[in-house]
């Protein structure tokens, strides 16, 4: 069983490897925005419903920047 499991893990590290991957400004900034959204929905979801919207917050804040 051991063995199985050393098997998929060394699969799933080879397929990794294949990746390429995009370092290109627009990527990173579409990677880094994806990364705010959920940062800001688990904050949002910890905060409870009667919470202002963060999401709006940061909408403001960078349009005003």
């Amino acid at each position: 069983m051991v063995g199985g499991l050393k098997r998929k893990h060394l699969d799933s590290e080879e397929e990794e490897e294949d990746e390429k991957w995009d370092w290109s400004p627009g990527s990173l900034r579409n990677c880094q925005q994806a990364l705010l959204c959920i940062s800001l929905d688990k904050v949002q979801c910890s905060l409870g419903p009667q919470a202002p919207s963060l999401c709006k917050h940061v909408l403001i804040h960078n349009t005003l920047q």
